[in-house]
Protein backbone atom coordinates (compact mmCIF):
# COMPACT_ATOMS: atom_id res chain seq x y z
CA UNK A 1 0.00 0.00 0.00
CA UNK A 2 0.95 3.43 -1.21
CA UNK A 3 1.15 5.90 1.63
CA UNK A 4 1.76 9.35 0.45
CA UNK A 5 2.64 11.51 3.44
CA UNK A 6 5.17 8.88 5.02
CA UNK A 7 8.43 8.56 3.75
CA UNK A 8 12.51 6.89 3.95
CA UNK A 9 15.26 7.89 3.33
CA UNK A 10 18.48 6.41 4.50
CA UNK A 11 20.40 9.44 4.69
CA UNK A 12 17.37 10.91 7.44
CA UNK A 13 16.57 9.37 10.67
CA UNK A 14 18.56 6.21 9.71
CA UNK A 15 15.88 5.59 6.66
CA UNK A 16 13.19 4.92 9.59
CA UNK A 17 9.59 6.38 8.01
CA UNK A 18 9.08 9.77 8.68
CA UNK A 19 6.33 12.28 8.26
CA UNK A 20 7.15 13.52 4.66
CA UNK A 21 9.19 16.76 4.44
CA UNK A 22 9.93 16.69 8.50
CA UNK A 23 12.35 14.75 10.81
CA UNK A 24 9.33 13.78 12.76
CA UNK A 25 9.30 9.03 12.32
CA UNK A 26 6.34 7.41 12.86
CA UNK A 27 7.55 5.34 16.23
CA UNK A 28 7.73 8.64 17.73
CA UNK A 29 4.28 9.49 16.83
CA UNK A 30 3.49 5.74 17.63
CA UNK A 31 5.25 5.81 21.17
CA UNK A 32 3.89 9.66 22.18
CA UNK A 33 0.53 8.09 21.26
CA UNK A 34 0.97 5.18 23.31
CA UNK A 35 1.84 7.22 26.41
CA UNK A 36 -1.16 8.81 26.03
CA UNK A 37 -0.64 11.94 24.49
CA UNK A 38 -3.44 13.44 22.14
CA UNK A 39 -3.45 14.57 18.66
CA UNK A 40 -4.24 17.89 20.07
CA UNK A 41 -1.04 17.82 22.41
CA UNK A 42 1.11 16.41 19.33
CA UNK A 43 -0.14 19.17 17.05
CA UNK A 44 0.84 21.71 19.81
CA UNK A 45 4.40 19.90 19.67
CA UNK A 46 5.20 19.69 16.37
CA UNK A 47 2.92 22.58 14.60
CA UNK A 48 3.78 21.48 11.37
CA UNK A 49 2.16 18.16 11.40
CA UNK A 50 -1.64 17.88 10.65
CA UNK A 51 -4.45 15.63 12.19
CA UNK A 52 -4.04 14.28 8.39
CA UNK A 53 -0.27 13.47 9.20
CA UNK A 54 -1.05 11.55 12.54
CA UNK A 55 -3.57 9.58 10.59
CA UNK A 56 -1.30 8.54 8.36
CA UNK A 57 1.45 7.44 10.42
CA UNK A 58 -1.24 5.21 11.98
CA UNK A 59 -2.05 3.67 9.32
CA UNK A 60 1.33 3.08 7.97
CA UNK A 61 1.84 1.27 10.80
CA UNK A 62 -0.87 -0.65 10.45
CA UNK A 63 -0.01 -2.03 7.38
CA UNK A 64 3.57 -2.75 8.80
CA UNK A 65 1.47 -4.65 11.06
CA UNK A 66 -0.56 -6.37 8.77
CA UNK A 67 2.17 -7.78 6.98
CA UNK A 68 4.33 -9.52 9.85
CA UNK A 69 3.76 -13.12 9.79
CA UNK A 70 3.54 -15.03 13.35
CA UNK A 71 4.69 -18.52 13.44
CA UNK A 72 2.84 -20.54 16.04
CA UNK A 73 5.17 -21.13 19.16
CA UNK A 74 4.93 -25.24 18.62
CA UNK A 75 5.96 -24.76 14.93
CA UNK A 76 8.95 -22.45 15.75
CA UNK A 77 9.94 -24.73 18.19
CA UNK A 78 10.09 -27.70 15.70
CA UNK A 79 11.89 -25.95 13.35
CA UNK A 80 14.59 -24.83 15.74
CA UNK A 81 15.40 -28.47 16.06
CA UNK A 82 16.21 -29.03 12.83
CA UNK A 83 19.64 -27.54 12.01
CA UNK A 84 18.87 -27.46 8.31
CA UNK A 85 16.26 -25.03 8.88
CA UNK A 86 16.87 -21.73 8.64
CA UNK A 87 14.86 -18.88 10.55
CA UNK A 88 15.76 -16.28 8.72
CA UNK A 89 14.31 -17.81 5.46
CA UNK A 90 11.06 -16.10 4.60
CA UNK A 91 8.03 -17.58 7.07
CA UNK A 92 6.40 -18.69 3.81
CA UNK A 93 9.47 -20.94 2.61
CA UNK A 94 9.80 -22.27 6.25
CA UNK A 95 5.98 -23.40 6.34
CA UNK A 96 6.29 -24.71 2.70
CA UNK A 97 9.32 -26.53 3.71
CA UNK A 98 7.72 -28.58 7.26
CA UNK A 99 4.78 -29.45 5.30
CA UNK A 100 7.04 -31.29 2.05
CA UNK A 101 8.61 -33.24 5.28
CA UNK A 102 5.30 -34.92 6.82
Amino acid sequence: MTHTRISTDPAMMMGKPCIKGTRITVELILRKLGAGRSFADLLDAHPRLTEDDLRAALAFAADYMQRETVLPVEFRARLEQRPSVSLTVEPEQAVRAERDRQ
